[in-house]
Formats: structure tokens, sequence, C-alpha cells
């Protein structure tokens, strides 16, 4: 799981309905500049999705989710996507009450990972 909502190469959707998770799709996550994710949360909520999980979420982005009635979700274990989805549907994450935004640590993370300095 990328740390950063908006930076996440792509998006999985998983259905938790049922007692193991289902994957469903993934969405690729098109180049924007930050605090621009609104078509991207806009079309995931388009295709059904209620819950996020996140590691960070910026304050637009946050705003957005909230706006369109998606409930947000944090957990910084990450893991497989298979694991992230146990967690939500048991109920062992926490519920976003305000946006968690990146640190410096976080983006420096992020450009470690991605191999950007």
């Amino acid at each position: 799981m990328d740390p950063h909502f908006g930076n996440a190469p792509s998006f999985t959707i998983v259905d938790i309905s049922e007692k193991d998770p289902m994957f469903v799709d993934t969405i690729p996550n098109h180049a924007h500049q930050r605090g621009e994710c609104m078509h991207l949360i806009g079309m995931l909520k388009a295709m059904g999705v209620t819950k996020i999980v996140v590691g960070n979420i910026g304050r637009m982005a946050f705003k957005a989710c909230r706006d369109l009635g998606l409930e947000v979700y944090l957990d910084r274990k990450g893991g497989s996507v298979a694991s992230v989805a146990s967690r939500l549907r048991s109920g062992t994450l926490r519920f976003a009450e305000e946006p968690n935004p990146c640190t410096e640590e976080c983006d420096t993370r992020r450009a470690n990972i991605s191999g950007r300095n």
C-alpha cells in the first residue's frame, strides 16, 4: 500500500461482504497534481466503492471522500490486499475522523520507494 493515497500507482477494489475477501478490479491511478483526486474518488464511488483504506490522506481527498459518503479507514501495517481487506472486514482498522496527510518522513519514504530523490 502506498503511504500517500493520491500517489498510489493503482487502487484495488475488493468485495468484503463474504468471509473471504474477493478481488473485483484494479484501477490505475493517472498522474495528477497534489489535491486533484476528486475525479478518481468520484470514479471509485460510481463503481460502488463504499470504504477506502489508506496509509495517509490529505485534506482535499478526505473531504471529497466524506462528501461522497465514502468511509475512510487508516492502515499503516500494509501487507497483501487480502490481509488489509480482512482487517477491514473484521473491524480492526481505525475509522478516520479527520485527514491524515503525509509528513516529511512519508514523502521521503515515498521518494525512496519510487526511486525519486
